[in-house]
C-alpha cells in the first residue's frame, strides 16, 4: 500500500478507536455514579435487605461490565481495518468513487491476477494519493458523541461527589451498605442493640436495650414477632441513670421471637430471641456400693429411699430430657458439689459417684444439668440421705460366771464369749497381765499382753454373732506365774471398719488368782458343801410343801 494513504487511514483509525472507547468509558463513569446514587437514595428511604442490596450491586456490576467489553475494550480489540476505515471515507467523501477501496484492496499481495496490468494499478493509486494529500481523513470522525458523553459523564461524576462530601455523615454509611457492609442506614438517631441475639429458658424473663446516638428522643417502641405468628408492640423507656440507655422488660418468656428497637427516626437490624426448655433429669439409677470390709454386694437404691452406710458410694446415673454440656452433684449440707461426665452420641447419658459417704453434715443432694446454651437445670429436686453409722462391736464374758476365780499354775481358764457387731468382726484379743505380789496384801501391775484368737476359720456371717469357747492356758505363760500373783483378763473385739473406725469394745474384766493346790481343793470342797447346803435346803422346802398340798387335799369341807 502507499504510504501516503497508509498513513491516513491509520491516523483515522486511531482517532476512531479513541473517540468509540473515550465515549464508552464516558458513558461507563456516568452510568456507574447514576447506579450507585440511585441503589444508595433507594436504600435510604426503604433500608433494603442486605439480599436486595446485593441484587442490585449484581445488576449493576452486570450493565457496567457489558459496557466496558462492548464500549471500550472491543473498540480497541476489534477496531475496523483499512478496508473499513477506507470505505467510512468514500462515504464522507464520495469524490473518490470508489478508487481508495480500489487502492487498498489491489495493494495486497496476490490482488491483481494473473495476467493484470500491475501498471495500470499503480497509476490508479497515484491518482488517488494526489487526491488524497491534501485531504485531513481523521477530519470526517463525529466527536460530537463523545463530547455529549464526556459532558455528560463529567456532571454525573461532579454531581455525585459534591452530593457526597455534602453529605459525607450519610453518603459513607450508605456507600458501605452498596457494597454489602453490614452497617445500619445512618439516621438522626442511630440505635446499638445491646441485646441483641440471645438463647434464654423458657419461663425467663429477658431486658431488651438499645443505645441511642444522635438526637436522643425521650422513649421508643419495640416491635416483637413471635414464632407462632402474634405480634407486639412495647414503649421502651431511658434509664433513670443514663438516659441514652433503653430498655424494656419481656416478662416470663413463653416462645421465641424476633425483635427491633426503634428510637425516633433511627431502628435497630432484626434479633432474635430463643426459647428453650431447661434441661431436667427422666430417669435416675442408684446403687450403693459398700465398703469392702462389710462384704456386701452393691445394691441399687430408689431416690426416695437412701438410708446409707457412712464410708459407702454412691454411683448416680441419669437420663437427661436433652444434649447437656455439663453436669453436678450438689451435695446438700456440705455445700459442695461434684462433677458428672456426659456420655451417648446424644449427650443425654449423665454419670457420677459420691465417694465415702461422710459420717456427718450430708443430709442430701441435687442434680444440677447446663446445655449447649449455658442454661442450667431450676428448682432442682433435692434428694435426702440418712447416713447410718457402723455401731461399734459388743462382746460379754459368759463364763466364769464369777469375776475371781482361784487357779492354780497348771490351771486352764475356760473362757466363754458372745460378741456381735453388724457387719462382721475382725479380731478378737484376749488381754492379760500378772499381777505380782510385793507383800501378802500388795500386788505390783504387770506389763500388759494379749493374744489373738484365729477367726480365719469362721464364715462371714457367722462373724456378725460369735459365741465361742476358748481355753486360757496358765501353764504356758511365760514366765510362771507365781503363787500369789493375781491374772487380770478380758476381751476386746474390733471391726473391720476402716473408712469411719475401727470400731472396738471390751468386755468386763475377770481376775484369777494363783493358789497352790491345797488351797485350790478346798475352795472347790467349801463350793461343793455350798452347792449341797443350797440342795438340802431346797429338799426341805418341797417337804414342807408337799405336806401342806397333802393336808389340803384331806381337809374336810366345813359346813
Amino acid at each position: 500500500m502507499s504510504r501516503i494513504l497508509g498513513y491516513k487511514l491509520s491516523a483515522l483509525r486511531s482517532k476512531h478507536v479513541r473517540v468509540a472507547a473515550g465515549s464508552g468509558l464516558a458513558s461507563l463513569v456516568g452510568l456507574a455514579v447514576l447506579l450507585l446514587a440511585t441503589g444508595m437514595f433507594l436504600d435510604f428511604f426503604f433500608e433494603l435487605p442486605r439480599w436486595l442490596r446485593a441484587a442490585f450491586l449484581a445488576v449493576d456490576l452486570s450493565a457496567l461490565t457489558y459496557i466496558l467489553f462492548v464500549e471500550v475494550l472491543a473498540p480497541i480489540v476489534f477496531g475496523p481495518d483499512d478496508e473499513d476505515v477506507a470505505l467510512m471515507v468514500e462515504h464522507a467523501i464520495p469524490e473518490f468513487r470508489t478508487r481508495l477501496i480500489a487502492s487498498v484492496q489491489l495493494s495486497e499481495a496476490g490482488a491483481i491476477p494473473a495476467g493484470g496490468s500491475k501498471s495500470l494499478v499503480r497509476e490508479m493509486i497515484r491518482q488517488t494519493e494526489e487526491f488524497a494529500a491534501p485531504l485531513d481523513f481523521s477530519a470526517i470522525v463525529n466527536t460530537g458523541p463523545f463530547v455529549r458523553s464526556f459532558l455528560l459523564g463529567l456532571f454525573l461524576s461532579t454531581l455525585g461527589l459534591s452530593a457526597f462530601v455534602y453529605t459525607r455523615e450519610v453518603s459513607g454509611d450508605l456507600l458501605k451498605r452498596a457494597f454489602l457492609a453490614d452497617v445500619p442506614v445512618p439516621r438522626k438517631t442511630r440505635v446499638t442493640c445491646l441485646t441483641q441475639n440471645r438463647t434464654i429458658a423458657i419461663g425467663d424473663s429477658v431486658n431488651l436495650e438499645a443505645l441511642a446516638q444522635g438526637i436522643i428522643p425521650s422513649s421508643g417502641k419495640v416491635k416483637i414477632e413471635y414464632k407462632s405468628g402474634r405480634e407486639q408492640t412495647f414503649t421502651v423507656e431511658p434509664k433513670p441513670d443514663n438516659p441514652r440507655q433503653f430498655v424494656r422488660r419481656i416478662e416470663n418468656v413463653q416462645e421465641s421471637f424476633t425483635y427491633y428497637i426503634r428510637l425516633n427516626d433511627g431502628h435497630s437490624p432484626d434479633y432474635s430471641i430463643e426459647a428453650v426448655a431447661r434441661p431436667a433429669v427422666t430417669s435416675m439409677d442408684l446403687e450403693q456400693v459398700y465398703p469392702k470390709y462389710t462384704r456386701r454386694a452393691p445394691e441399687r437404691r430408689s431416690p426416695g429411699d437412701l438410708l446409707l452406710l457412712a464410708g459407702s458410694d454412691l454411683q448416680v446415673k441419669l437420663k437427661a430430657t436433652k444434649r447437656v454440656k455439663q453436669g453436678g452433684i450438689h451435695l446438700v449440707g456440705l455445700d459442695r458439689e461434684i462433677a458428672m461426665a456426659v456420655a451417648g452420641g446424644a449427650r443425654e447419658q449423665v454419670a457420677g459417684t459420691i465417694e465415702k459417704i461422710p459420717s456427718r453434715g450430708l443430709t442430701g443432694f441435687s442434680i444440677r444439668l447446663t446445655d449447649d446454651f449455658e442454661i442450667s437445670s431450676a428448682s432442682e429436686t433435692v434428694y435426702p440421705i440418712d447416713v447410718l453409722l457402723d455401731k461399734d462391736p459388743t462382746v460379754r464374758i459368759v463364763w466364769p460366771d464369777r469375776k475371781e476365780e482361784l487357779v492354780t499354775q497348771q490351771a486352764r481358764i475356760l473362757v466363754a464369749f458372745e460378741a456381735t457387731d453388724d457387719f462382721g468382726l475382725a479380731r478378737i484379743l484376749l488381754h492379760y497381765r500378772v499381777d505380782k505380789p510385793v507383800t501378802a496384801e500388795v500386788l505390783a501391775p504387770g506389763e500388759e499382753k494379749f493374744i489373738e484368737l484365729d477367726l480365719s476359720k469362721e464364715k462371714p456371717d457367722d462373724l456378725r454373732r460369735l459365741t465361742r469357747r476358748y481355753e486360757f492356758d496358765l501353764s504356758v505363760l511365760k514366765p510362771t506365774p507365781l503363787e500369789g500373783s493375781a491374772i487380770e483378763y478380758w476381751l476386746e473385739v474390733r471391726d473391720g471398719n476402716d473408712v469411719t473406725g475401727p470400731g472396738e469394745a471390751f468386755s468386763d474384766r475377770f481376775r484369777a488368782r494363783i493358789v497352790s493346790e491345797i488351797a485350790k481343793r478346798a475352795d472347790l470342797m467349801n463350793r461343793l458343801n455350798d452347792q449341797l447346803g443350797t440342795i438340802d435346803t431346797v429338799t426341805q422346802d418341797e417337804e414342807k410343801l408337799n405336806q401342806n398340798l397333802g393336808a389340803l387335799l384331806f381337809e374336810k369341807p366345813q359346813k
